[in-house]
């Protein structure tokens, strides 16, 4: 989405603003993105079920992702009873939102300066990390990663000729 804000000379704030401060406060464009995306599928190396229950928790926390009792080993130089691939047992999904606020200011002739500054997973959000998938490890059914950085914040200035 883009935005431009309403203010400064000929818009609806501000329209007989002085030009000093119209210069430092008129001309603004906010735009961001969301992105929403449910996890994939998750991969458990040669797995058994032993019970015929779902994996699946209602409440996963990155102590216990999904329920590792479901599981059992597969026996010695099988594959396992079941596929690796788990529809109801998802890796974590993604909720991300980035901002951007930018003007363009005119300083003479055909130059230009674009003043911005962007906020990448601007409400810092973790992502977490797939869960450990290795039925024979003591770590199994638990996320030990995080798959994104915290919120970064970077401010730039461009000069166009």
């Amino acid at each position: 989405a883009v935005y431009d804000l309403p203010v400064g000379r000929g818009r609806v704030v501000g329209s007989g603003m002085a030009p000093a401060l119209n210069a430092l406060l008129g001309g603004w464009t906010f735009s961001g993105i969301a992105t929403l995306q449910s996890g994939t599928p998750l991969i458990i190396s040669r797995p058994s079920i032993h019970n015929g229950h779902s994996a699946r928790l209602d409440n996963p926390t990155i102590d216990r992702w999904f329920d590792a009792t479901v599981f059992s080993p597969a026996a010695p130089f099988t594959f396992g009873n079941v596929g690796r691939t788990w529809h109801d047992v998802r890796t974590d999904s993604i909720r991300n939102v980035d901002f951007t606020l930018s003007k363009y200011v005119d300083i003479g002739g055909r130059l230009r300066l674009q003043v911005r500054a962007d906020a990448f997973n601007a409400f810092n959000t973790p992502r977490f990390g797939p869960p450990n998938g290795t039925v024979t490890s003591p770590a199994f059914g638990t996320v030990t990663t995080q798959a994104n950085g915290p919120r970064e914040i970077q401010l730039g200035i461009k000069l166009y000729f």
